[in-house]
């Protein structure tokens, strides 16, 4: 009976230990930490939340003649000629303002706003630490996906908050892709350059 509460001992202090190790290596990454509340094997990326950020609710509105789900959330939205005028500043090159496409591969590959960064919420792991360094110090942040339906530039906002990203410098374009496209804007194809 000595033996097994000796080795019970034992697992305990290693566990304690391998758990001290872990945070203290966490620490030391800085900037690029792994953030442990967030939960990177669930599709909807947190931990106790339900997969639409900050308690966001589906509501609908209509536009014209379509009924369009619209997510309400708290990230400042930009319209089509503000994404215009944002696309067209000389700075846009220097970093300053950072286009950042929500899709999937396929869907970037087809064609995405020129100079924009991929970052793929549902394969966050991939994408987030180079989208957080080029995002760092960045003015605006402009984050678009398909548009009209889509939610997912509604998570990578709520992914770059998470990532200690300020919160004023995110903004939402929700015309997305399908209202870049349709109006004859430039667009890039190919893969991400990370």
């Amino acid at each position: 009976m000595h033996a097994f509460k000796r080795i019970i001992f034992e697992a305990l202090v290693l566990a304690v230990v391998a758990v001290g190790v872990g945070f203290g290596a966490n620490a030391l990454r800085g900037k690029g930490m792994v953030k442990p509340t967030l939960n990177y094997f669930e599709k909807g990326g947190l931990v106790g939340k339900a997969a639409a950020p900050n308690g966001a609710k589906a509501r609908t509105k209509t536009d014209d003649s379509q009924p369009i789900k619209k997510l309400e959330h708290p990230y400042q939205e930009l319209t089509f000629d503000e994404v215009v005028d944002i696309f067209n500043d000389p700075t846009v090159d220097t970093g300053h303002y950072l286009f950042v496409d929500a899709r999937k591969d396929e869907e970037f590959q087809a064609g995405h706003i020129p100079g924009a960064i991929q970052c793929n919420h549902y394969r966050l792991e991939e994408y987030i630490y180079p989208l957080i360094d080029r995002a760092d110090g960045a003015e605006k942040i402009v984050v678009y996906c398909g548009g009209g339906n889509c939610e997912d530039s509604i998570f990578v906002c709520k992914d770059l908050t998470d990532f200690d990203i300020p919160f004023e410098a995110i903004y939402l374009y929700s015309g997305g892709w399908k209202e870049w496209s349709q109006k004859g804007m430039p667009s890039e194809k190919g893969a991400a350059t990370r």
